[in-house]
């Protein structure tokens, strides 16, 4: 295999195995020279298969967490921390869905989603950033939705978690400005990869019928959002959302 040569700069790619997290990665792979880390929760065969085909050198860069477990994603942290140091960027690709109208929704799967995409955003954000705080710099990207703006019939949990991702990210802007480390979120819409998959051919059709451009996304257009933001030419964008959605709001 080819293994770039790594610059200082390192990376950290949560929920790498998804859709949208598979497009993320090939982006950066292909675009970019950072040393790049991947945390999956699961399907980690599909991230090595997705990697190999890249011909990309991920020998001790794949670990494997539940993401809502302090602990375990504290280990995590401790392994990359002793192997490469502090992180340059944290990219919090990791969530799910499900759907059920809001009276219909059991309790347990609201948790479930609210802890998936929530709380491993700010358990990933607890362990990694006293360490950027230290050096003074650093690049924290979380994703939303579209959904979180304008709601979605059938997804009031998955609404309410990407919210919740929005003001939390806000605020830790402003906690770590003086640190020179950005905090932004990218709002995603309808993309044409990840949790696209799971809704029906012809309640897909009407939300085509519902973006201004009648199309859905391509994935690779978040890479790009990514590349920029981590880039030392946006340090002066921080606390913002990107909203990536065809003019859909």
């Amino acid at each position: 295999m080819i293994t770039k040569e790594p610059q200082s700069k390192t990376i950290l790619v949560t929920g790498a195995s998804g859709g949208i997290g598979l497009a993320v990665v090939k982006h950066l792979i292909k675009n970019s020279n950072y040393q790049i880390y991947f945390l999956v929760n699961k399907d980690k065969e599909i991230l090595q298969n997705h990697l190999q085909n890249l011909d990309y050198n991920y020998n001790s860069k794949i670990f494997s967490a539940d993401l809502t477990s302090e602990q375990e994603v504290d280990n995590i942290r401790d392994q990359i921390e002793s192997q490469s140091g502090a992180l340059w960027g944290l990219i919090n690709l990791a969530g799910v869905s499900s759907n059920a109208m809001s009276w219909k929704i059991p309790t347990e799967e609201f948790k479930r989603v609210l802890e998936t995409n929530v709380l491993s955003t700010f358990l990933t954000y607890k362990a990694f950033v006293p360490s950027m705080r230290k050096k003074d710099e650093g690049r924290i990207i979380n994703i939303s939705s579209v959904v979180a703006m304008k709601g979605a019939i059938g997804a009031a949990h998955y609404a309410a978690s990407k919210a919740a991702i929005i003001g939390f990210t806000k605020s830790i802007s402003l906690e770590l400005a003086e640190k020179n480390i950005t905090a932004n979120v990218i709002a995603p819409g309808y993309m044409d990869a990840g949790l696209i998959k799971a809704i029906p051919e012809e309640a897909l059709g009407l939300i085509k019928q519902q973006i201004p451009m009648n199309r859905l996304g391509d994935s690779a257009e978040i890479g790009n959002a990514i590349s920029f933001l981590l880039d030392t030419k946006s340090s002066y964008m921080t606390g913002q959302v990107m909203n990536i959605n065809g003019g859909l709001y």
